[in-house]
């Protein structure tokens, strides 16, 4: 999505310390808001739903693990 639409979502954060809800509605908002406009651009966006919902699962996933480890 950056690459294609020229976004930067987090400035001067590695990818790996964005937390996932943020990401997630980072995600949506753009899905939302932006109007593709090339055939990349097209492509991009048409992966956000997958992305979000993949991104939800191991959000989910992870958060449920921790649970069952403080058990």
């Amino acid at each position: 999505m950056e690459a294609s639409f020229g976004l930067e979502a987090f400035p001067g954060v590695a990818f790996g310390q964005i937390p996932a809800r943020a990401l997630i509605g980072q995600f949506i908002d753009w899905w939302r808001g932006l109007e593709p406009a090339t055939e990349d651009q097209r492509e991009a966006h048409a992966r956000l739903p997958g992305a979000i919902r993949l991104l939800d699962t191991v959000s989910a996933l992870t958060e449920e693990q921790a649970r069952r480890d403080r058990l």
